[in-house]
């Protein structure tokens, strides 16, 4: 299993609203073709120390678990997420980092 994490900053170009309904999309295209089994979105608990994160500010943090490194790849490229993600950018532009790693242990 491996879990595509991406940490998504919205700066102040989007409303509560809107960044809910752009998650919504991401987990709904991500489920929707078949590389994903499951998807987890949560959004950032803001701290008074924000302001001095030395990249950015996370809005929210996204996990696509897939089976493997491939699957990823694929969902990647997938047409579907390839003209959500330009669409988004033309009408609000964000920044977004990710990475890829295997499951994390659970913590109990």
């Amino acid at each position: 299993m491996i879990v595509h994490t991406l940490v998504f900053s919205f700066g102040d170009d989007r409303t509560e609203g809107e960044q809910d309904e752009f998650l919504g999309e991401v987990t709904d295209i991500s489920l929707k073709s078949g590389l994903c089994t499951r998807v987890e979105a949560r959004k950032h608990l803001p701290l008074s120390t924000d302001a001095h994160a030395p990249v950015f500010v996370a809005s929210a943090v996204v996990q696509l678990f897939c089976p493997s490194l491939e699957a990823v790849g694929e969902l990647s490229v997938s047409d579907e997420l390839v003209s959500f993600i330009r669409a988004e950018q033309q009408r609000s532009p964000y920044k977004v980092v990710w990475a890829n790693t295997e499951l994390f242990t659970p913590v109990d």
